[in-house]
């Protein structure tokens, strides 16, 4: 609970309203400076192109992805969403009121602008389209795309939410005319996570292919608790699996500490 916690206690703190201080900080911090230094941390050797959502607008001029990576044909696209479920929708006994407050804020809301998942398709149908072309030279033919949504919501990590984005983002393929064998399954993952587990993909101790690969192998069961489990959480165990240790915090964080410790040292002198 990184980046949504210390908001909640930056705003206790400091008495600042949490809707407009995290507005503020979606604006000017979370996705411009957060996202991004979490991306570059966690994938800066990783696959043969990288470009991130500022790199890609130069060139695209809209409808560009938060993030994308290229891994031979492994195609990584990215959405970073700092959106929180209204808590009407998210604590409802109605399950489709559920449904709705997830889908206004990622798949399209009542105003009609694209969310989260229908963002994803508008990047894949541009890719398909060859729109791509202008940054990455690919093959329609011969990728295989794998989209990823970032969220800061802990929400999200419930169970049965990634599974009900997957069933979404399915339909919008079909009905974009995306065959779906060109697409993995979609995943989310709390930017919390990516934060935790930066350095472990940097050494490659952790593949992002491979583990949306396993998670999916995972999920493919008729069992309802495992085909709802959130890939979050399964990543966790996923580490856990692989290597028999437990997630440390990443470098920089200790980094920072270190450098607050130090100036405190300095100021009492």
């Amino acid at each position: 609970k990184l980046y949504q916690g210390f908001l909640f206690d930056f705003s206790q703190r400091t008495a600042l309203n949490f809707g407009e201080l995290r507005t503020d900080m979606g604006n000017l911090f979370s996705e411009k400076i957060l996202f991004n230094t979490a991306m570059k941390k966690c994938f800066n050797s990783y696959g043969d192109v990288r470009l991130s959502g500022e790199e890609l607008k130069t060139k695209l001029k809209n409808g560009e992805p938060d993030y994308y990576i290229r891994e031979g044909t492994k195609l990584f696209v990215f959405e970073f969403k700092d959106a929180i479920i209204n808590a009407s929708d998210k604590y409802s006994a109605n399950p489709n009121t559920i449904k709705s407050g997830i889908l206004e804020k990622f798949e399209i809301n009542k105003e009609g602008k694209k969310k989260g998942i229908t963002q994803l398709m508008n990047t894949i149908v541009n890719i398909k389209n060859g729109v791509f072309n202008e940054v990455d030279i690919t093959n329609w033919e011969n990728v295989v795309i794998y989209p990823i949504i970032v969220y800061t919501d802990i929400t999200l990590e419930s169970h049965g939410v990634n599974y009900f984005l997957n069933d979404r983002f399915k339909m919008l393929a079909r009905k974009n005319g995306i065959p779906l064998d060109k697409l993995k399954r979609l995943v989310l993952i709390n930017l919390d996570t990516l934060i935790h587990l930066q350095d472990y993909f940097s050494n490659g101790k952790l593949l992002i292919c491979e583990c949306i690969d396993s998670y999916t192998k995972y999920v493919s069961t008729e069992d309802l608790a495992t085909t709802t489990f959130p890939f979050d959480k399964f990543i966790k165990h996923h580490f856990w699996e692989l290597h028999r240790e437990k997630i440390k915090m990443p470098k920089t964080f200790y980094e920072i500490i270190n450098r607050f410790e130090d100036e405190a040292k300095i100021d009492s002198l």
